[in-house]
């Protein structure tokens, strides 16, 4: 999966979402990356929710503005970064969905407190278990 993949979009707004703290530190230093960032997350607040085809185009947009900043994986699908499975779930009994629907959530493996909350919302991820 690439960044224009629409099957990847949720994958990488759950990267972005667990990362916010990450990425304004990593585009502040220029305005032009940072507002790419706002506008994302602006996106993910809006009620109605945007189509997935804006926040593809918001996700591709983050991913220049990563690479130009230096992170050479940029908003890559997190399956490529190392850090997930393929399949983004397999080895793991319990996830945290977005309450949205937007992203992918968290699996347990990622969360280091309770309630797992959405960094952009402030809302309650869902508990699931798998299987």
């Amino acid at each position: 999966m690439t960044t224009s993949d629409p099957r990847a979009v949720p994958f990488l707004v759950a990267y972005a979402c667990a990362h916010l703290d990450e990425l304004r530190t990593l585009l502040e230093e220029t305005d032009d990356a940072a507002a790419r960032l706002t506008r994302l997350v602006a996106a993910l607040r809006a009620d109605p929710r945007p189509p997935e085809a804006e926040l593809s185009a918001l996700v591709g947009d983050l991913h220049a503005a990563m690479q130009a900043a230096g992170d050479p994986w940029g908003m890559r699908p997190p399956q490529q970064r190392g850090s997930v499975g393929a399949a983004g779930v397999e080895s793991v009994a319990v996830v945290y969905r977005c309450p949205l629907g937007v992203c992918a959530g968290r699996d347990a493996d990622e969360v280091d407190r309770l309630p797992v909350r959405c960094a952009v919302t402030g809302r309650d991820l869902v508990r699931e278990r798998l299987g």
